[in-house]
């Protein structure tokens, strides 16, 4: 999934114009939230949402762990890939020595994997799926999200191991020419067999078998906003 130059010179602009080590790669109306770990070569996602069925405190989600941590490319061996980012608002790219991933919304619950074509790689990464407690009488544990994850790929390694006080998940597929996976988090995961394209970041055009919605990045609707009202300025 090489990097592509964005048809619009907004968006060009922005090239490696967000550091996600402090600002979150996000989508609008999404409550996923994308770091990168500062000087490593490893992602964490947060949940900006309050979740006040598990902590009734206001603020207490500014202080929740990760939902996935140490999250990292992987080639077929399962040896850790280093990458450099190039950020847009619309999508990351990560440079490897095995090629180009990419890293765009679906939707507003499913981040979408690019990886490199003819190459076998995955993803690696730690999450932490509930939540528990002490109280005055026991305890409490609740859960916190769902996660399901998938690919178009042929998988050839699919391991979950109990560590940390959650899972660690490594999951390896085999690249055709246009192949992702998919993280979906949310109240309620249902497998959705045969979708697993996106929706043209910068036109809007669905492939044959994507979801039938679409999340539009803020800097998109910027763009088209822009464009809307230039064009009526010129009539």
């Amino acid at each position: 999934m090489m990097e592509k130059i964005a048809t619009s010179p907004y968006l060009n602009l922005l090239r490696n114009r967000i550091d996600i080590t402090r600002v979150p790669f996000s989508d609008r109306g999404s409550r996923l939230l994308v770091f990168q770990i500062p000087d490593k070569s490893q992602l964490l996602l947060k949940l900006a949402e309050r979740l006040t069925e598990l902590q009734p405190d206001i603020d207490a989600y500014r202080h929740r762990p990760p939902f996935i941590r140490q999250l990292c490319l992987v080639d077929e061996e399962g040896q850790t890939v280093d990458f450099e980012v190039v950020t847009y608002p619309h999508a990351l790219y990560f440079q490897a020595r095995l090629g180009d991933f990419g890293l765009v919304f679906r939707d507003r619950h499913t981040l979408a994997f690019g990886l490199p074509p003819q190459v076998a790689a995955g993803l690696r990464f730690h999450v932490l799926p509930q939540f528990w407690e002490e109280t005055e009488r026991g305890g409490v544990f609740k859960a916190i999200r769902n996660l399901a994850y998938a690919s178009n790929g042929e998988v050839f390694r699919n391991r979950i191991i109990p560590e940390e006080s959650g899972y660690m998940v490594e999951f390896g597929v085999q690249a055709g020419s246009d192949c992702a996976i998919h993280l979906t988090i949310g109240d309620s995961v249902v497998s959705q067999p045969g979708i697993y394209e996106y929706y043209n970041s910068l036109t809007g055009e669905p492939p044959p078998t994507a979801a039938d919605t679409f999340g539009w990045t803020a800097a998109v609707l910027i763009d088209l906003t822009i464009q809307a009202s230039q064009k009526e300025d010129v009539e």
